[in-house]
């Protein structure tokens, strides 16, 4: 709904991110592009990990009910392709009206009410033109809590394969345990010995 407070729920938003904190269901709006109003209701079911996504969710509104904020900046090209792909393929706009969404709500509403959130985002990210991705800030808390973690490891050599490795989640969003295992026994298998 983009970036004006009034354009969205702030309200039930910053109720629904309580209860998920408290361990409650909520039921969330699904909105209509269509009628433009929200339609019917899904019920959402608090887990150990809820993505909250959309560029009002780093707003000081839910600052104190969000654990961790990632604010991801964009060149202005980058979003105004992203922007008129979107609008014009998915949600039917004319280009003039995909054009002056971008210029509305990208760029005016954004610097009014969204552009602060990179302040006190907990990670601050840039995406450059082709989406080439940079990482720009860390929050003093987060940067001290890291160090702190990393202090309790002794730096030891690189030696032999160093491998990124995957978590498989099953269909109810845990970790697949056996999975896991059974991968990294491959991996060991295939001369691996860091991940």
């Amino acid at each position: 709904c983009g970036p004006h407070p009034k354009a969205n729920m702030m309200q039930l938003i910053k109720q629904h991110l309580t209860a998920l904190k408290q361990g409650t269901t909520i039921s969330v709006p699904i909105y209509n592009r269509a009628t433009g109003d929200t339609g019917h209701y899904e019920p959402l079911e608090p887990s150990q990990f809820v993505i909250v996504e959309g560029e009002i969710s780093t707003y000081k509104h839910f600052h104190h009910l969000i654990d961790l904020s990632i604010f991801i900046d964009s060149d202005l090209q980058t979003q105004l392709s992203t922007r008129m792909n979107r609008d014009i393929q998915n949600n039917g706009f004319t280009y003039k009206k995909a054009a002056a969404t971008f210029l509305n709500s990208n760029l005016k509403e954004f610097i009014e009410h969204g552009i602060q959130s990179k302040k006190w985002a907990d990670i601050h990210c840039y995406c450059h033109a082709e989406y080439q991705f940079e990482l720009k800030a860390v929050s003093e808390n987060l940067f001290s809590m890291l160090s702190q973690t990393t202090q309790q490891y002794q730096i030891t050599g690189i030696q032999g394969q160093i491998v990124p490795i995957y978590t498989p989640f099953t269909q109810a969003s845990v970790i697949d345990q056996r999975a896991f295992i059974t991968h990294l026994e491959w991996l060991y298998d295939q001369g691996a010995r860091r991940v």
